[in-house]
């Protein structure tokens, strides 16, 4: 980041005037630590329950094994996926 080095932007969803960020907690707090006062945000329609679901879906699609989802995280996204339905 310090070296212009390209990152994706955050995902993060806003609705009435609050902001949630669903994807890219560790690009936000490391651009933090840079001193950087603005990050690239991919801003989508909707609130928490959107973020939420979006983070879930990110997690359980990871593809490094060191950071994938532990089988109480996967229950937890079973959980969520029920409640994206209501």
């Amino acid at each position: 980041m310090l070296h212009g080095a390209a990152f994706p932007p955050v995902v993060v969803f806003g609705e009435g005037g609050e902001y949630w960020l669903a994807d890219g907690y560790h690009r936000w707090h490391a651009a933090g630590i840079a001193g950087l006062q603005t990050i690239a945000a991919d801003v989508r329609p909707g609130g928490r329950r959107e973020a939420i679901l979006h983070s879930m879906l990110v997690a359980i699609r990871r593809p490094c094994p060191a950071l994938s989802m532990t089988p109480t995280l996967r229950g937890s996204a079973v959980i969520c996926a029920s409640w994206s339905r209501r």
